[in-house]
């Protein structure tokens, strides 16, 4: 599998291999018509107007027509040439576009993709500075809105927040701390054993 069909159904493989042979065939045929149908209208034109420089007679009083004159054009340009052309093209260039789509689609990404992720460090970059400053007022509304956000010693008893080195809690008066007989170091209220020295905490 080649680079410019990575990443496409397999399936696809014979519809697209189809599309990207028919869409120019079909693109040909109709660049074919339209200059036959031009061929011939310019060939008509120049013939008409060389048997009128050369001062063939009006017929009755009439245009001149090519088949009014000897030697002139059995046949007339078929507009049909000229539209079917114009079919053709355009259904060529829709096969060209579904047979190509993937690749196109995958040229845009590479090609996208460094910009975009240029502009969006540059924005972040940019508003950096306005990033901190919305997430320390966030912050300090919800401090304000939780007068325990800035606590972290919860009581066992009440569940309130206190201060870090409170030893009692401001609102039920809790014990927050077990001081050890032996060392007199302060433990958790939950501690069964001191973390200084190890006694058994009462």
């Amino acid at each position: 599998m080649t680079n410019d069909e990575m990443g496409t159904q397999p399936g696809h493989d014979a519809l697209r291999s189809m599309l990207r042979f028919l869409g120019p065939v079909m693109i040909i045929i109709g660049v074919i018509l339209i200059g036959c149908f031009i061929s011939s209208a310019n060939d008509d034109f120049n013939r008409a107007r060389s048997r009128v420089e050369r001062g063939f007679p009006d017929f009755g009083g009439g245009s001149v027509t090519i088949t009014d004159m000897p030697g002139g054009s059995p046949s007339d340009p078929n507009p049909l040439m000229f539209l079917g052309g114009g079919v053709c093209i355009m259904i060529g260039m829709a096969m060209c576009g579904y047979g190509y789509m993937g690749a196109a689609a995958r040229y845009q990404a590479e090609e996208i993709a460094p910009v975009a992720k240029d502009a969006i460090n540059y924005m972040v970059k940019g508003t950096e500075e306005s990033v901190e400053g919305l997430a320390r007022a966030v912050k300090n509304g919800l401090a304000e809105s939780d007068p325990d956000a800035d606590r972290d010693e919860k009581c066992p008893k009440c569940g309130k927040g206190n201060r870090h080195d409170a030893k009692f809690c401001d609102h039920c008066g809790e014990a927050l701390t077990k001081v050890c007989p032996s060392c007199g170091k302060d433990n958790d209220p939950d501690a069964r054993f001191c973390n200084g020295c190890g006694q058994a905490i009462s």
